[in-house]
């Protein structure tokens, strides 16, 4: 993280033009969101467009805005993305898949620094700083044709790579600290942190999310947590549906030293409990035939029936 800071503190100063490039999920609009809250734009507007989320038509009306009767439909006149952005930041993400004919205007915006309105004649200044984004290798879509060299030139003035989480875990404490200081602003949830042996869990996971993942995470876990420390006990059940499988016996013991943390003599607590629950359980699952019940547990039919005739006894 200290690494990342330094790179945006080194932008922070300045007005240039910025690529941030990494997987999705990886934060790209979080780290967009640091550059602008730490300049001298801070105090005007942070205006976000997802460039893959909407039609060329739309996009387009997005980004400009639209004079009265432009087209069929328009009655009122609209403010573009770019003109409601002032004098802050707009935060083109996924400009990677933004469509060429759409890539040939923005290139006019980045060299004259003007606009107008769909329908419109008047040039518009942009006052705003323009950061964008992308979890394309956009060297390769330039030559596939997919993207304008020109326009990757104006918007590469400065670049940050985001790394995956899965090579930044060190990364994953003072995140997790952030989503837990959200959510204990934004929902009034008096989570106090994390203990060390969730935190490893975290770790040892492989977040194909990313970032994004680990907060939702988070999150549901400060919603459903009832103590006011996220504990193993609590992440188990999320862990195990991330990774798609599970050692039983490690939820298992897991489970049960949770449950008499702080006792002694585990193994006489743990073992009659453990047999008689499996000898039920094979009963119901034979009808309680001994002879078969004797074959699935390995012991003869009359330890089948002197265990038994102890559990009737109990």
């Amino acid at each position: 993280m200290q690494g990342l800071f330094k790179k945006i503190g080194r932008l922070v100063g300045n007005d240039i033009t910025v690529l941030i490039t990494g997987e999705s999920g990886t934060g790209k609009e979080l780290v967009a969101r640091a550059i602008h809250f730490n300049s001298h734009r801070k105090t005007e507007p942070f205006v976000a467009v997802n460039c893959s989320g909407l039609t060329e038509t739309l996009l387009e009306n997005e980004l400009f805005g639209h004079e009265p009767q432009a087209f069929t439909g328009a009655s009122t006149k609209k403010i573009g993305k770019f003109e409601a952005a002032g004098e802050g930041t707009i935060f083109l993400d996924e400009i990677g898949d933004m469509p060429v004919s759409l890539q040939t205007k923005l290139l006019r915006i980045l060299q004259e620094r003007e606009f107008h309105r769909l329908g419109g004649i008047k040039n518009i200044k942009l006052r705003a700083r323009i950061i964008t984004a992308t979890n394309k290798d956009l060297v390769a879509e330039i030559q596939n044709g997919r993207f304008r060299e020109d326009i990757f030139y104006r918007i590469n003035v400065a670049s940050l790579h985001i790394l995956p989480l899965r090579e930044r875990k060190e990364d994953i404490p003072e995140l997790v600290d952030y989503f837990i200081g959200n959510v204990r602003h934004k929902l009034r949830k008096n989570i106090k942190g994390i203990s060390e042996k969730a935190l490893e869990m975290l770790k040892d996971y492989s977040w194909p999310g990313n970032v994004r993942e680990l907060e939702n995470v988070v999150t549901n876990l400060c919603l459903n947590t009832s103590g006011n420390i996220i504990n193993p006990s609590n992440l188990y059940k999320y862990i195990t549906k991330l990774n798609g499988e599970t050692d039983i016996f490690d939820d298992f013991i897991e489970k049960f030293l949770i449950k008499y943390e702080g006792k002694e003599n585990l193994l006489d607590i743990l073992v009659p409990e453990l047999e008689k629950r499996l000898i039920e359980s094979i009963g119901k699952r034979t009808a309680y035939n001994k002879t078969l019940m004797a074959k699935l547990l390995g012991l003869s039919r009359v330890t089948i029936q002197k265990k038994l005739a102890g559990l009737d006894e109990n």
